[in-house]
């Protein structure tokens, strides 16, 4: 009777959601094959911001831009690490905090995948090129 117990009250932790796992970063993403952009922006410098759900880039005057990335750019969660191919064909590996500035276009795409509404930034940025700041 014991061991019944126990496992009905695991199985009600497993179920509740009592784990140690967090928040999946959701990538909003466009598809380039199918959407045109302007290429003529930047973003400007600012570092990566990866917090619950959301991923954001903060601009060294404050600003908070989300960015719309290339598909197929996503997330792996074993190294925190966002895999992007841009239009140009670069696969940049990006982390949290990493200084970074985009290429493309200011406004919002037909998204393959649409952004968490919890991520609410100052402007929404489709991502062509992405330049990593030095390291």
């Amino acid at each position: 009777m014991r061991s019944i117990l126990q496992l009905i009250l695991a199985a009600a932790l497993v179920g509740s959601g009592c784990n140690s796992q967090r928040p999946v970063p959701v990538l909003a993403t466009w598809d380039p094959t199918t959407s045109v952009t302007f290429t003529g922006s930047t973003s400007g410098e600012g570092s990566l911001e990866i917090v619950g759900r959301c991923v954001r880039l903060v601009l060294d005057n404050g600003k908070v831009v989300l960015p719309v990335w290339p598909t197929p750019s996503s997330w792996d969660p074993a190294t925190e690490t966002i895999h992007v191919v841009d239009v140009l064909g670069n696969r940049p590996a990006l982390r949290g905090g990493d200084r970074i500035s985009l290429g493309g276009s200011i406004g919002a795409p037909e998204y393959v995948s649409a952004p968490d509404p919890e991520c609410a930034a100052a402007e929404t940025f489709v991502v062509n090129t992405v330049r990593v700041a030095d390291r």
